[in-house]
C-alpha cells in the first residue's frame, strides 16, 4: 500500500445520517458507506427492538444518497440479524428502493459484529445471495488480555496512546476472507482518540474503517451517539491527509477492493 486508506461507515439508516451526508461529508467531498436496516426504514422493525432512539431515513433520502458518487449503500439486515433469511429480505427491499436488479451484490455490515467469516462462507455455500464483503467489529491478533484491558481503561482515561494501542490490530493491509474489521466509535470516545488511530494508519500505510451510529447535532448522552462537532474534527483531519497525499478516503467497498 502506498498510503493509508480510511473508510467512514454509518449503521442502521438513522435520520441524522442524511444531515451528515448533506452538511458534513458532501461539502468536504468525503465518501462514506451507509448500512441500511431495511425493516427500520419501512417500519416493520420498531426502534425499540434494537435500542434506537432516532427516527429512520426515508427511502427518498437513501436513494438520493445512493445516486451521489461518494456514497455506498450497504446491507445491515432487515430485522438487524445475521441470518441468511434476514440478509436476503433486506437485500431485496434495498434493490427495489434503489431501482437495481434483484440479484445485486451488496456489502454487508454484520449487526453487532457477530457474524464470522466461516458463517459467511457457509451461508453462501447454499447458493443464495452473494455478499461483496462483511464488515464486523475490532479484531485482536496478539496480547488479547492487555488490549481488552486497555480498551476498558481508554473509556476512563482519554489518553490517545492507550486507545491507539487497544485498537491497533483493527488496522488492515489485506483481506483474504472478505472480512473488513472496524473501530466502533461510541459516545465516550474523543476526537483525539480517533485521530490518533487514523494517524497510526497513516504511519503504517494501513486501512482503517470507522463505524458510527447516531451523529448528534445537539447534546446527546446515548451510548451509540457521537457529536457532529467531533465528527467534523475527524473529517477535517481526513481532508488534510487526503489533500496532502498521505491517505485516501474511500467507501467500504472501495477499501475492500483495494486490499482483497
Amino acid at each position: 500500500m502506498e498510503r493509508a486508506m480510511i473508510s467512514l461507515s454509518f449503521d442502521d439508516g438513522r435520520r441524522d445520517n442524511y444531515r451528515v451526508f448533506r452538511d458534513i461529508l458532501s461539502p468536504r467531498d468525503l465518501p462514506a458507506t451507509f448500512n441500511i436496516t431495511s425493516g427500520f426504514i419501512d417500519g416493520t422493525l420498531s426502534p425499540d427492538e434494537f435500542n434506537c432512539k432516532t427516527p429512520p431515513l426515508t427511502v427518498d433520502e437513501i436513494t438520493e444518497m445512493y445516486l451521489s458518487p461518494n456514497c455506498e449503500i450497504a446491507l445491515h439486515g432487515d430485522r438487524h440479524k445475521n441470518t441468511e433469511e434476514d440478509i436476503e429480505t433486506g437485500a431485496k427491499k434495498l434493490a427495489k428502493w434503489l431501482g437495481v436488479p434483484d440479484d445485486t451484490v451488496f456489502g454487508f455490515a454484520s449487526p453487532g459484529g457477530e457474524m464470522t467469516a466461516e458463517a459467511l462462507d457457509s451461508m453462501e455455500n447454499y447458493g443464495r445471495r452473494g455478499l461483496l464483503y462483511m464488515r464486523c467489529d475490532m479484531r485482536i491478533l496478539r496480547q488479547r488480555r492487555l488490549k481488552l484491558f486497555a480498551r476498558k481503561v481508554s473509556r476512563i482515561i482519554k489518553f490517545p496512546p492507550i486507545y491507539r494501542y487497544a485498537f491497533s490490530d483493527t488496522l488492515m493491509t489485506d483481506c483474504p476472507d472478505r472480512t473488513v474489521y472496524s473501530d466502533l466509535v461510541l459516545n465516550g470516545n474523543t476526537a483525539s482518540q480517533i485521530i490518533s488511530l487514523i494517524n497510526l494508519a497513516v504511519k503504517k500505510k494501513a486501512a482503517l474503517t470507522l463505524t458510527f451510529h447516531t451523529i448528534a447535532f445537539t447534546d446527546d448522552d446515548d451510548k451509540w451517539s457521537w457529536s457532529a462537532e467531533k465528527l467534523e474534527k475527524v473529517c477535517d483531519r481526513l481532508v488534510a491527509l487526503r489533500d496532502g497525499g498521505k491517505a485516501d478516503v474511500l467507501t467500504s467497498a472501495e477499501l475492500y477492493e483495494r486490499i482483497r
